[in-house]
């Protein structure tokens, strides 16, 4: 029955979670994604209305996953975005200048990850637990980190995450899942200021926990958080700057619903909506909107 989970899961969350694909197995996930924001939080945690009137972004991630060998996997991501102002009208646009709200469109940061499982649940232990390290490529991003429709920071970044999950059946047909994940990234800086390198690094987790009552489908609650300590306030920010967003102390935390459509064991739709449930010196009132499409295919018969 695990099996099948994780078979089910894998194809809808390339490379998420404690679980990794056996030798030569493969994920493919392509998806499409829309984010509206319509504050700006300082770091008093006081919300005003975004210059612009808001920042509406869409775009497209594509994410490969394959298990290299038993109990290690390795996953490639690769997102593509649009980001605008509601209004570029806006008077305060002229005012923060450095085009603040001048639409932005290209390559997001490239991210790869080997996931490695150090406990497997199929074998005895009460969960499956496993190490990943992330190296993100971020550069192509660099030339609208001063906007506030910045398709990224402009860094290079490594990290790692510790999760741990379990899953299992209930009933006849019945499937649950559930998984946290907890990580360090380290943004190597693009300045300093007052020694202090910027953009900080950051904290980030994960929580999600999913039950179906057949194999066709599987839905229940996520949140993520990420906490970056190192910075200044919003209200602190030099404007004239570039790194004015960048070396922000920021901190959000969005919370939403997740549901995975299944019509094999090969074919998934995941679906998922997530809102801004408490953020600082970032976008405040944020929806997230995002669903996608996943194949989990097995190795070639015959394949060591």
């Amino acid at each position: 029955m695990t099996l099948l989970i994780v078979a089910v899961l894998s194809a809808a969350h390339a490379g998420s979670g404690p679980w990794t694909l056996s030798p030569g197995d493969s994920d493919y996930y392509l998806g499409a994604e829309s984010r509206r924001a319509t504050a700006l939080v300082n770091g008093a945690g006081e919300a005003g209305t975004l210059p612009g009137g808001g920042v509406s972004t869409t775009g497209a991630v594509g994410v490969i996953s394959v298990g290299i060998v038993s109990r290690v996997e390795g996953t490639v991501m690769l997102p593509v975005y649009r980001s605008r102002t509601l209004d570029s009208t806006d008077a305060r646009c002229d005012e923060l200048g450095l085009q603040a709200c001048a639409a932005s469109q290209g390559v997001g940061a490239l991210s790869v990850r080997v996931k490695g499982l150090l406990l497997d649940e199929l074998y005895g232990p009460p969960l499956s637990v496993a190490l990943t390290g992330e190296l993100r490529l971020g550069d192509l991003t660099a030339p609208t980190r001063a906007r506030l429709t910045a398709l990224g920071e402009g860094t290079t970044d490594v990290g790692a995450f510790l999760s741990a999950g379990r899953s299992g059946g209930f009933g006849s047909e019945g499937l649950w899942s559930a998984f946290g994940e907890a990580g360090y990234r380290y943004r190597f800086p693009n300045a300093t200021l007052d020694g202090d390198p910027l953009p900080g690094s950051e904290l980030l987790g994960s929580l999600e926990a999913l039950v179906g009552p057949s194999p066709t489908w599987i839905a229940g609650p996520a949140a993520y958080a990420m906490f970056r300590p190192q910075g200044f306030d919003l209200e602190d920010a030099d404007l004239t700057s570039a790194e004015r967003y960048v070396g922000l102390s920021a901190a959000n935390i969005h919370v939403g619903g997740k549901l995975i459509l299944r019509s094999s064991a090969q074919w998934s739709v995941a679906l998922s909506v997530l809102r801004t449930a408490w953020s600082r010196n970032s976008f405040g009132e944020e929806l997230i909107i995002s669903a996608g499409v996943g194949a989990w295919r097995p190795a070639a018969v015959g394949q060591p």
